[in-house]
This record gives C-alpha cells, sequence and structure tokens, in this order.
C-alpha cells in the first residue's frame, strides 16, 4: 500500500516538473546593437559584413543586430541612434574625426584601453575612447604599367623622374597623373605622404609655418612642374577612374580602396615617390586610423558590457585583421605571431602592404580634424589659383593671433 502511494507521489512529482518546465519561458538573450561603416557594395562594406556575420555564427547565445552606413549617412545615423535613445553598443570611429566628437559630445566615450590587452596591439595613437584594429595607407601612386613600357619608362622613384615622365606622356598625348582635384579632402592622400617622415618626426600642427610653407610650396611645385595640372581642380572620382581605365595615363593617386574599381591589367603599386629637400628619405606613406568603441550606456548593463567586451576583442583580433588586411590593405595593430601572407592577391599590392607594415605616425593622431580640412582647402586654393601659398600663410597667422 505505502510502496503503491510513493509511487503516485513520484509520478506526480515528475508530472509537476514537465507541467513547470513547458510553462518556462526561456532565458532572453543578451542583444548587441553595432553600427559598421563602409559601402555594402565595396570590399570595405563587404569586409565588416563578413567579420560580423562569422562573429554572430560561432555566438548563438547573444543576438547581434548590425548596420551599416557609408559617408555622411553614417554620421546621421550614429547622432539619430544617440538622440532617440536607441540601443547602440558597438561603433566604427576614426581617430579625431567627426564620429569621435559626437559620441565626446553626448558624453558616451570611454576609456577604451580597459577592454583589451594593449601589450598585443602597436597603438600610437594618444586618443584613449576609441581602440584602432588597423592603419589604412592613404596613399598609392597606380601605374599603368603598360603604357609606361610602351614609352621606355619604369615607375617612378623620385620626383625628378615623376616630372620628366609627365613631360613625355604630355608630348604623346597621355596624361601623366590623375588626381581627383575636385574633392577637397581627397588632399588628405597628399597631406599624409608629404608631412609624415618627409618634413618632420615629431608632432606637427598647422600654425608651424615653416612646415607648412614647406609644404605648400612643394604643392605650388608640383602644379608649376605640370604635374598637378591645373585641369585635376574639376575631375571628381569617377572622372579620374574613367580615364585611368581608358589607359591613357600613367599614374593616377588615390587610396588603397579604389583599386577594386580600377579595370587596368597590368596594375602597379607605388610608394609616394622621394621629393626634394625631405628630411627623411624611404619613409613609409602615413594614413589613418580606424577602429572599434564601446559605447558608455552598453558598459552600465553588466551582461551587455560583458558581451561588448568579447565582440570588440573579436572586432580587433587576428581572424578579422587578417581579413581587411588581405581585402582592403588594412595594416593591422595587433601583433600578430607569425608572417602575414599577402600571396592571395595581386603581387604588387601584397609587395605594397608589406612594405607600409612600420607607417609613420597618423597625422590624425595629434592633428585636429579641423586643420586637416583647412590645409585640404588651402591647397584646393593654390591649385585654382584663387590664392598663393602666401596669401594662405598670413591667413593662418592671422587666425593664430586672433585665437
Amino acid at each position: 500500500m505505502w510502496k503503491r502511494i510513493l509511487v503516485l507521489l513520484l509520478q506526480l512529482a515528475v508530472l509537476q516538473n514537465i507541467f513547470s518546465a513547458s510553462n518556462t519561458e526561456p532565458a532572453e538573450k543578451p542583444k548587441l546593437v553595432v553600427l559598421g561603416y563602409g559601402d555594402i557594395n565595396k570590399l570595405s562594406g563587404k569586409t565588416f559584413i563578413e567579420n560580423i556575420e562569422t562573429y554572430r555564427a560561432q555566438n548563438s547565445n547573444v543576438e547581434i543586430v548590425w548596420d551599416i552606413k557609408y559617408g555622411d549617412e553614417y554620421e546621421q545615423e550614429l547622432i539619430s541612434t544617440l538622440e532617440s535613445g536607441r540601443q547602440l553598443d558597438i561603433i566604427y570611429v576614426e581617430n579625431d574625426s567627426l564620429r569621435t566628437r559626437i559620441i565626446t559630445q553626448r558624453g558616451e566615450d570611454i576609456d577604451q584601453f580597459q577592454f583589451i590587452n594593449s601589450d598585443s596591439f602597436t597603438i600610437n595613437s594618444k586618443n584613449r575612447n576609441y581602440i584602432p584594429y588597423g592603419k589604412y595607407a592613404d596613399t598609392v601612386i597606380y601605374s599603368n604599367n603598360d603604357l609606361l613600357n610602351k614609352l621606355g619608362l619604369n615607375p617612378a622613384t623620385t620626383y625628378q623622374e615623376l616630372v620628366e615622365q609627365c613631360t613625355v606622356a604630355e608630348s604623346s598625348n597621355k596624361t601623366g597623373v590623375l588626381f581627383p582635384g575636385k574633392v577637397k579632402w581627397a588632399y588628405t592622400s597628399l597631406l599624409y605622404s608629404m608631412i609624415l617622415g618627409r618634413f618632420i618626426n615629431s608632432d606637427y600642427e598647422i600654425t608651424n609655418i615653416e612646415t607648412t610653407t614647406a609644404v605648400l610650396n612643394f604643392i605650388n611645385q608640383m602644379k608649376e612642374d605640370g604635374v598637378l595640372t591645373s585641369k585635376l581642380i574639376n575631375l571628381d572620382y569617377s572622372d579620374v577612374i574613367d580615364e585611368f581605365n581608358s589607359g591613357n595615363a600613367l599614374y593616377l593617386i588615390d587610396g588603397p580602396w579604389r583599386s577594386e574599381e580600377i579595370k587596368i591589367t597590368n596594375l602597379g603599386w607605388n610608394k609616394f615617390v622621394s621629393i626634394p629637400d625631405e628630411l627623411y628619405s624611404n619613409t613609409m606613406n602615413g594614413g589613418y586610423t580606424g577602429g572599434y568603441a564601446i559605447l558608455k550606456n552598453s558598459v552600465d548593463d553588466p551582461i551587455r558590457k560583458g558581451e561588448s567586451i568579447k565582440l570588440l576583442n573579436y572586432l580587433l583580433g587576428k581572424e578579422a585583421s587578417l581579413l581587411r588586411a588581405l581585402n582592403i590593405g588594412v595594416v593591422p595593430t595587433l601583433l600578430i605571431d607569425e608572417a602575414v601572407s599577402y600571396s592571395s592577391i595581386n603581387l604588387d599590392k601584397a609587395r605594397y602592404v608589406e612594405s607600409i607594415g612600420n607607417l609613420t605616425p597618423t597625422l590624425s593622431d595629434y592633428m585636429i580634424s579641423e586643420n586637416i580640412e583647412k590645409l585640404n582647402r588651402g591647397i584646393f586654393e593654390i591649385l585654382s589659383g584663387d590664392k598663393t601659398t602666401e596669401e594662405f600663410i598670413l591667413e593662418i597667422t592671422e587666425n593664430q593671433i586672433e585665437n
């Protein structure tokens, strides 16, 4: 009798457990929201998507919602999300860019170095409110090697060679150098290559009149020598790509991200040429840093904080860094313990990427973006003939006195 009662009680207990389990809602997964940067139709955007989707596939315990924007749309989305109070945990940041100022102005910036082992990275930036995953070498002199060969030339390594080759090109009804001079921020490509390591090897600001004058004088020299011609100030990115792809120009100055739009079969990747009166020869091209930051509101929730730190370290880690290096030529800040092989990409590109492994400090590591924009405008005005170097230097000096 007692045995039967005991069995019934045990059966009842099992049924209660089953019933309770069936009526208990599963624990809600933590959720992270990430805003990436890039053009989804180009490798910059596709690389971000591949990295974030790889992490999401490997971490089913967390819900990851991501979006990606490009250009002005990125800033607009970032501002809109922060002002609306919608959840946002990790964002793309560049040093001292508008994106940095947006999060600083809204109290969302925090010391990011607490989330990583900084000994595992080579980071020159003094800015601690984001972690750079790598440096983009801003300047490539792309060469049409078939056209060079046809004219009996080799890729120029010195400024004098470049000047002479532009003369040869002109006499053959060809263009020497193409550059999207209509786009003012594109002049940053020239600034990174000429200021960093060539005229200075320490902190620089626009108010360093001697250095700024030397840089602008050289820009003016390029104009007088026919390297940067007056027609360039009327060309945007699509114009120069179309003309370069037509096979009628020796060189195109642009960034490494532009390569996927170039259809030249025998394409050369070249560093910026050595220039007259440079202080340091054979220097590497400068570049800008791109990276990620966890927003302050994310760390206020212990669960979101923990998951955000895990995702941040993945986006900065080896697998994601190598994908960026191979896809878009980004030099990783992560100290990778074996040689990086770029053999899967164009050989000239591989040599170029390997050559920039020790990039000079990035201009925006110590120069505020407003002054970079001011220099870009000055270069445009000098090339267009609207101002002389002396007039632009005078303007800088007067502003310095007023401030």
